[in-house]
């Protein structure tokens, strides 16, 4: 690059920062306190921001470095290193120190960069409130070195924890239809208590095997009035049902029977395909494809 290509670069940038950056431009501009900085002077600082400044484009994107970054850049650190411990974990370890570090001193206007560009402003280097806002900010290599440390150590602290797969046809229901885990928890116990309920006493009561049908019935009747649409799904449609059947008259409810366990009807009408938290999907093929899935991880 020619001196006067050089030269335009550096004047564009210099009056760029000095229309998005107040302070800078104040500083620049001056004031009754201090005199205004020369044009020159000016330059310089630019020109040394941008001698400071690397601009990698063919880096991958922020959105994929937590997927990639355990591979590509800190496993070759960790064998330089001679260290034998998870690249994720480590990943995970130094990234929480910048985290923390960073969000811990709140949030700060323009990203402190009118910090960077005073950098050599003055000879005798950075006045002590400019140092001390820079430190709080800054990350050593000690820093990193404990952090990898610590996830050497203690690698089970920083590894991502294994999810519990569905393995029951309204667990993959309930979740397809983006129902909470604790949605999920709730349904099964309140089938198991459905469940419960007719075992006991189907065992003894000849009718009641007609009984629990007309119950069903009067259910999916429910179930059918209550989705009056076709995104009233999930969440809502779970809400929706509860204050169906806490609203029946507790006489329409087999003998000994609460709103309770007639919800738990509900979940196993849904374990058997009768009733629907999302659209229809093929749920003993994702059944499957998650056994399959974790034979192949164990």
């Amino acid at each position: 690059m020619t001196e006067f290509a050089h030269n335009t670069v550096v004047e564009k940038l210099r009056d760029a920062i000095g229309a998005y950056c107040k302070s800078t431009k104040l500083r620049w501009t001056g004031d009754d306190e201090a005199p205004a900085v020369p044009d020159r002077e000016r330059d310089a600082e630019t020109a040394r921001f941008l001698a400071a400044l690397t601009i990698d484009h063919e880096r991958i994107h922020r959105d994929h470095v937590e997927y990639a970054a355990p591979t590509m850049f800190v496993q070759p650190v960790l064998d330089k290193m001679g260290v034998s411990a998870p690249a994720a974990a480590v990943w995970k370890a130094v990234l929480d120190v910048f985290r923390s570090r960073m969000r811990g001193r709140g949030p700060v206007s323009a990203g402190e960069l009118p910090t960077i560009l005073q950098r050599g402003y003055t000879f005798q280097g950075f006045p002590s409130d400019l140092a001390r806002m820079l430190s709080r900010r800054s990350i050593t290599m000690l820093d990193i070195q404990q952090a990898i440390e610590v996830a050497v150590n203690r690698p089970i602290g920083y590894q991502q924890l294994p999810v519990l797969r569905p393995s029951s046809r309204l667990e993959v229901k309930l979740e397809a239809g983006g129902c909470s885990v604790n949605t999920l928890e709730r349904a099964m116990s309140l089938r198991s208590d459905y469940r419960d309920y007719w075992s006991g006493r189907e065992s003894g009561d000849p009718m009641a095997r007609m009984e629990r049908r007309r119950l069903e019935r009067l259910l999916q009747r429910i179930c059918d009035q209550t989705t009056d649409g076709p995104n009233l799904l999930g969440t809502l449609l779970w809400r929706r049902l509860e204050e169906a059947i806490n609203s029946l008259d507790p006489s329409v409810l087999p003998a000994g029977m609460d709103p309770e366990l007639a919800m738990g009807g509900i979940c196993d009408l849904t374990d058997r395909c009768k009733v629907w938290f999302s659209h229809r999907f093929d749920v003993d093929a994702v059944l499957a494809a998650d056994s399959v899935g974790e034979g192949t991880r164990s």
